[in-house]
């Protein structure tokens, strides 16, 4: 599973789907709430999916709020963290 212990460092997530959908995400809170997620779902939750407010626009698919889902349609995710 693609999650990190700790995500104060991190400044972007790159979120690609099986389904095309490609989403960026970029404020703390919002890296934050997705990694918890992952973790929630990594530990035995019965809910497999995540939700998140991606920054841009995916516009193939025309998406301007929320994303919803399912655990199995991520194909690939980025946390890319801050080099000092």
């Amino acid at each position: 599973m693609f999650m990190l212990s700790n995500t104060d460092d991190v400044v972007k997530v790159e979120i690609t789907t099986s389904i095309g959908g490609k989403y960026v995400l970029t404020d703390d809170e919002g890296i934050s709430a997705f990694n918890e997620q992952l973790k929630e779902i990594q530990s035995g939750e019965d809910n497999q999916f995540i939700n998140f407010l991606p920054d841009g626009v995916d516009e193939v698919r025309g998406v301007y709020e929320d994303v919803f889902i399912h655990i199995d349609h991520l194909v690939q995710v980025k946390f890319l963290r801050k080099l000092d």
